[in-house]
């Protein structure tokens, strides 16, 4: 999961492969009895879902403060894009035809 998290970032914002996440303003941390890190630019929720790894490489958002943006989380903007739907059968799937 944390993976397709990074490239979703990649593939919107681009990549910056000289830079880390740890680095940018768009990290925050929250402690609590541990502590664990936030990018504003994908989403931030109290699910574990959004948790982001410092060592990601970054993307073309860093130290752009996406606060001041006023943009949409991209995790946002995820969920509302309807997913690309098959219009044919797959080579060798098994189709089941009902008959009365």
């Amino acid at each position: 999961m944390a993976l397709r998290k990074i490239k979703a970032m990649h593939k919107e914002y681009g990549l910056l492969e000289s830079r880390q996440c740890k680095d940018c303003c768009n990290l925050k941390s929250y402690t609590q009895n541990r502590t664990w890190y936030k990018c504003e630019a994908y989403g931030v929720s109290s699910s574990e879902a959004t948790d982001w790894a410092k060592s990601n490489i970054a993307c073309g958002l860093f130290d752009v403060s996406f606060t001041e943006m006023k943009r949409m989380p991209l995790i946002e903007k995820l969920k509302r894009t309807t997913k690309k739907v098959e219009d044919k059968p797959i080579d060798g799937q098994i189709s089941l035809e009902v008959t009365e």
